[in-house]
């Protein structure tokens, strides 16, 4: 999500300090935000989850990270203010939800899965727009010293992920007119970790001054017992390949069939429903390879997904399709391999 909002000075003073997170007097709270959260308990839990998170990384990081993580926290803070308003019905839940997941982004908690047994480190990149280099706003995780031969593969793949993002959307086009900015969001998201098995996407959104930016999502699966990431031939065979795609081609065609709309006007509904069938199996080959790529999937305690971005199957107005794996039918597909969640 692309939020901005102007910030008052007192408050990024306060979160550029090197005291806790949202550290705020209740007493002094003034904000309808601030009164907002000591009123209620439960948002003041969160609210001293979320401080108490972003404490223990500030703990553990170099003096260059934590420059990081307080810009990083007061760009939060603003997205924060802008996505939950006060005169929105939704505000408590908005604040509550927003903060739950910005102590998830700040300990790398996995979305599933009974936890690595060791703490991932945050790693931020926070970077105003320049006359020579797009904005830049970015989150993930690394495993760093205590990670084995796993940890150090995957590092490697976030470090080279990194690098990709700003070699290909780091630098300002000298021909932009002023107006014009641009920039990168990039977000960690660890779906499943176990202390053998990490699933962790980079989900990525660009704008580089065009009518509209574009995002998508980079995966890896890692076997952190043998200290590799996983090839989609090691998990699936040709049979159990098959079945897979077979599912997501059933799935992503309901949710066309879904987003194409219906219309009341015979001629006009069959019309509907030959683009459809036509779109469908213009893309056949690329939904295959998409489900065949370790690299698409996301993978959790009960299901996986599979992601492709927009453009990939239909036109960009059709947005990103996601396939649903449950785990009956990925332990069906693997077959005498095994699925790799238990």
């Amino acid at each position: 999500m692309r939020l901005r909002l102007a910030f008052s000075a007192a408050a990024s003073a306060a979160v550029l300090s090197l005291l806790p997170a949202a550290a705020f007097d209740c007493k002094a709270a003034a904000s309808p935000t601030e009164k907002a959260i000591c009123a209620d308990p439960d948002l003041k839990a969160a609210d001293d989850a979320m401080s108490a998170a972003y404490d223990a990384v500030m703990a553990r990081i170099d003096a260059a990270q934590k420059e990081m993580l307080k810009a990083s926290q007061v760009s939060w803070l603003k997205m924060r203010d802008e996505s939950c308003s006060p005169d929105s019905a939704e505000f408590r839940t908005c604040l509550l939800d927003t903060t739950k997941v910005r102590t998830t982004a700040l300990t790398g908690a996995p979305q599933s899965g009974p936890g690595l047994g060791v703490a991932l480190t945050p790693y931020f990149v926070v970077r105003p727009l320049s006359k020579t280099a797009c904005s830049a706003d970015v989150n993930v995780y690394l495993f760093g010293a205590e990670g084995g031969a796993g940890g150090q593969q995957h590092d490697a793949w976030v470090k080279a992920k990194l690098a990709q993002f700003e070699k290909e959307y780091g630098a300002r086009d000298p021909d932009m007119p002023a107006e014009f900015g641009c920039d990168y969001e990039a977000n960690g998201v660890v779906t499943y970790a176990s202390p053998d098995l990490i699933s962790e996407s980079i989900n990525y959104y660009t704008y580089g001054g065009g009518a509209h930016g574009f995002g998508d999502s980079d995966g890896i699966v890692i076997d952190l017992k043998a200290g590799k990431a996983l090839a989609f031939a090691e998990v699936f065979d040709a049979a159990g390949a098959a079945k897979l795609v077979e599912a997501c081609t059933t799935d992503i065609h309901a949710q066309k069939i879904e987003r194409a709309g219906t219309s009341d006007d015979p001629a006009e509904s069959a019309a509907i429903k030959a683009q459809v069938e036509s779109d469908m199996t213009s893309n056949a080959e690329t939904l295959a390879k998409g489900v065949k790529d370790l690299s698409r999937w996301s993978i959790y305690a009960d299901y996986a997904e599979v992601n492709y971005a927009p453009y990939a199957l239909g036109s960009y107005a059709e947005g990103p399709y996601y396939c649903t794996l449950p785990k009956a039918l990925l332990q069906e597909a693997a077959g005498a391999k095994g699925w790799l969640v238990p």
